[in-house]
């Protein structure tokens, strides 16, 4: 999290502590030229400056505040030693990486407070490396890896077309990482595939049905997504679809499929 004083290391549930020298810690204290106060500022001087972005915020009502009073940037601190006991790809890394994957930015509407996800790759890369910084060695932005709209309304659609076609990929991910061999030229299974809501509008979760995804650890689906999404939006609408060789625990098919939020970290398997 970045703001006008300071830099804090967080994962989803705690803060770091400032003497913490290992792990993400540890990378953002050896970064900390990168991650300082002034990177905030450029972001903050991007968000303003960037047409694409003003004008999603524009066109939804979405007022920034000036300045934010924090950005915070998402993302998967992996690599060896962090998934103990796991053949995945990503343990098979020389060394640990920190790869983005969305931008946290608070942000007003209709006189509420609340916020916005920028999840678009290039947006993220523009922000952040705005001014012309250079993003750390060993800091990647996840970029789009698969296009794909789904209907989850339709019983008849998710049965006959939908399901089947989502195990087909997380197989295909479960085999192999895509995004880790073409990145590294190391080969593994991936982690699954995380479903990104196309809708951005600030409506309620009963209202819409049409998704896309990004692979988790990987590539991030080739989707139109380039306006910010609601945090509300991706909390209810969000999931995690994995295969065999990464499920917390071994099941038979169907898939595991989960409901994440990015606010609490909890998931929830969901039988299909």
């Amino acid at each position: 999290t970045l703001t006008s004083s300071f830099v804090s290391a967080q994962s989803r549930k705690r803060l770091f502590s400032t003497s913490d020298r290992s792990g993400f810690p540890g990378f953002i204290q050896s970064n900390s030229l990168f991650f300082s106060p002034s990177l905030y500022s450029s972001c903050v001087s991007a968000l303003t400056a960037l047409p694409s972005l003003q004008s999603s915020l524009v066109s939804q009502n979405i007022s920034l505040y000036s300045p934010p009073p924090f950005i915070t940037i998402f993302g998967e601190y992996a690599g060896p030693g962090i998934q103990h006991n796991s053949s995945v790809a990503l343990e098979k890394l020389p060394h640990q990486i920190f790869a983005v994957f969305a931008l946290y930015i608070p942000v007003t509407y209709k006189g509420e407070d609340t916020a916005i996800l920028i999840v678009d790759p290039e947006q993220i890369k523009q922000i952040l490396t705005f001014g012309g910084a250079s993003l750390p060695g060993k800091m990647y932005i996840l970029p789009w890896f698969y296009k794909e709209n789904i209907n989850l309304m339709d019983k008849n659609e998710m049965e006959q077309q939908t399901v089947p076609k989502l195990n087909q990929l997380v197989d295909q991910v479960d085999k192999l990482d895509p995004w880790v061999k073409q990145q590294f030229g190391i080969e593994g299974p991936g982690e699954g595939i995380v479903w990104y809501p196309s809708i951005i509008a600030p409506v309620s979760s009963h209202t819409y049905s049409r998704y896309s995804k990004k692979k988790e650890n990987d590539q991030k689906s080739n989707t139109d997504i380039v306006a910010p999404l609601w945090i509300k939006t991706f909390a209810n609408l969000a999931f995690k679809t994995k295969g065999e060789s990464h499920q917390m625990v071994v099941k038979k098919q169907p898939k595991q499929q989960q409901q994440q939020s990015t606010g609490t970290g909890d998931e929830t398997t969901i039988k299909r």
